[in-house]
């Protein structure tokens, strides 16, 4: 497994304009003692009780599971005020990264169960697309 190095953030001011342009891709935190890995980071490894983490690449990964996200009529109503954006389908999938660990992302079109995606961070959201570069 190959150390990522952690990448330094930007000033909050500053940080909603890079992610707009730049999604972050997806890491993971392996134990540094029996390779276990995780996501979110955790702070004692579950597999061997040690604290020693490192970030690895969780950037790919594909579908076991996706769904539809269905509104009421009301929560249609009162989400936007923009008729497309209302009109718009979600999707949420669950993603086996090539890491190891499960995670769930939203994605902006359907899948399909073994469908290869590619994981990044935009904003607060996590997201999955068909493969391709974030």
């Amino acid at each position: 497994m190959k150390p990522l190095q952690t990448p330094e953030m930007p000033e909050a001011s500053e940080a909603s304009e890079i992610r707009a342009i730049s999604p972050i891709p997806l890491q993971v935190f392996a134990c540094c003692h029996c390779t276990s890995t995780y996501f979110p980071a955790r702070s004692l490894c579950a597999a061997c009780g040690r604290a020693e983490f490192v970030a690895v690449d969780g950037e790919a990964g594909w579908i076991e599971q996706w769904t539809e996200l269905h509104q009421s009529q009301r929560q249609k109503q009162l989400s936007t005020d923009d008729p497309a954006e209302r009109q718009a389908r979600r999707y949420l999938a669950t993603v086996r990264t090539s890491a190891g660990p499960l995670v769930v992302a939203a994605m902006d079109e359907a899948g399909a169960a073994g469908l290869a995606v590619t994981l990044c961070h935009e904003g607060a959201r996590l997201i999955a697309r068909r493969k391709k570069a974030c």
